[in-house]
C-alpha cells in the first residue's frame, strides 16, 4: 500500500499479505504522522474501489475519525493520478535495480523501500527544489554514505578464531529504519541482517559515462580509434585536386596489354601472333570473338531446376543393391 502526502509529497510504502491487514496499516500510519509530523487529523483519504478500502470496518473507522473518503470511478485511475503514477514509478525503479544487480526477485520489497527512500531524500520539481525530508524535518538529508543498490561490501566478523576469515562478502540492499545500520544480504545463507562496520567494494560497478566522444561522428564513419584519429585543421584545409581534362580525354582506341617477354629458344611458349593492323580511317572497330565460358558453379548444377519434381531428376542405380544390409530391432 502506497501512502502519499499531497502537502509534503512524502511517500510511505507498506506491505501486507491479506487485505484484512490494510486497516491496521492505515492506523499505524495515522499514529505515526500525528506524533512525528504533528498532524492532528487526516481530512481526506483518496483511494480506489478495492475491497480493503470499501469494507464496512474501514468505512466505519474513517467516519469515526471525521475523514472524508474519496473513491475513484472504476477504470479511472487518473482521478488518483499522483499515487498511481508514483506506485508505477517505484515498481519500475525496483525492477531496474533487480535486473541490474542480478539478485533474486524475492528481494523486491527491499528494492521498493530503497526506491521510496531515494524519492524522499531527493524529490523533484514538484517539491520546489526541496526534498520531502526537508519539508518535514526542516533539515537537508545527509547523502554522504549513498551507494548504489546491491553494491558489494565486506563486513567485519566478530569473535573469529586465529585461522578464520576476518570479513565476509555481502550486498548492500538498503538502510535500516530501526537503527543506524545497513541492511546486508548474504547470498550464501540467503538471509539479511543489519551491520555497521563495512568496507565498500566498488570494483564490480561499471563507471557511468554517458558523454559522447568529441568526434563520435567521424569515428563511426571512418572506424578509426582514439589513437588513430588525426585532428582536422579546418582553417588550413586544402581541397583535393580532381582529374585534369587530359585525364578525361578519350581518343576511341582500346588499350592493348604489352606482350610478355619470350626467350629466343623458348619452344614451349611461342610468342603470340600480333593482331592485324587496323586502318586509321576505318569507322568500324573489329574485336576478336571470345568463346563463351561457363561459370564454374554451373558445372555442378543438375539438369532440372531445384524445385522440379523428383521424377525429372537423373536417377542412378545404387551400387549397394547386391549387398546385404544389417537391420536392428
Amino acid at each position: 500500500m502506497t501512502l502519499l502526502d499531497n502537502v509534503t509529497y512524502e511517500v510511505i510504502v507498506t506491505f501486507f499479505k491479506h487485505k484484512s491487514e490494510a486497516l491496521q496499516k492505515y492506523k499505524d500510519y495515522m499514529k505515526f504522522i500525528k506524533v512525528q509530523h504533528g498532524v492532528k487529523v487526516i481530512k481526506t483519504f483518496r483511494s480506489d474501489r478495492r475491497g480493503e478500502y470499501t469494507s464496512a470496518e474501514f468505512q466505519c473507522f474513517l467516519a469515526e475519525q471525521g475523514t472524508h473518503h474519496e473513491l475513484t470511478v472504476h477504470d479511472s485511475s487518473v482521478q488518483n493520478g499522483a499515487a498511481e503514477r508514483f506506485f508505477c514509478m517505484s515498481i519500475m525503479r525496483a525492477l531496474a535495480m533487480l535486473i541490474r544487480s542480478g539478485l533474486p526477485t524475492y528481494l523486491w520489497t527491499y528494492a521498493m523501500h530503497h526506491a521510496v527512500w531515494l524519492w524522499n531524500c531527493t524529490g523533484s520539481r514538484i517539491t520546489s527544489d526541496t526534498t520531502p525530508y526537508e519539508c518535514i524535518t526542516g533539515e537537508k538529508p545527509d547523502l554522504m554514505d549513498l551507494r548504489e543498490w546491491y553494491c558489494k561490501v565486506w563486513v567485519r566478523m566478530e569473535n573469529c578464531r586465529k585461522l578464520e576469515l576476518r570479513t565476509d562478502e555481502g550486498h548492500f540492499i538498503g538502510y535500516s529504519t530501526e537503527s543506524k545500520g545497513l541492511i546486508i544480504y548474504w547470498p550464501q545463507r540467503r538471509t539479511t541482517t543489519v551491520k555497521r562496520n563495512v568496507i565498500w567494494d566498488t570494483s564490480m560497478l561499471e563507471p557511468a559515462n554517458d558523454e559522447l566522444p568529441p568526434n563520435w561522428l567521424i569515428d563511426l564513419i571512418s572506424g578509426s580509434t582514439e589513437d588513430e584519429k588525426v585532428p582536422l585543421d579546418i582553417d588550413n584545409a586544402v581541397p583535393s585536386q580532381g582529374p585534369t581534362p587530359a585525364d578525361l580525354a578519350y581518343d576511341g582506341t582500346l588499350p592493348i596489354d604489352p606482350a610478355p617477354a619470350v626467350e629466343p629458344n623458348d619452344t614451349m611458349h611461342p610468342a603470340p601472333a600480333a593482331p592485324p593492323a587496323q586502318d586509321a580511317d576505318a569507322s568500324v572497330l573489329t574485336v576478336p570473338l571470345v568463346p563463351p565460358v561457363t561459370p564454374p558453379h554451373m558445372h555442378s548444377m543438375p539438369v532440372a531446376p531445384p524445385d522440379a519434381p523428383r521424377a525429372r531428376w537423373n536417377l542412378q542405380p545404387s551400387r549397394y543393391t547386391s549387398e546385404k544390409l544389417a537391420s536392428g530391432t
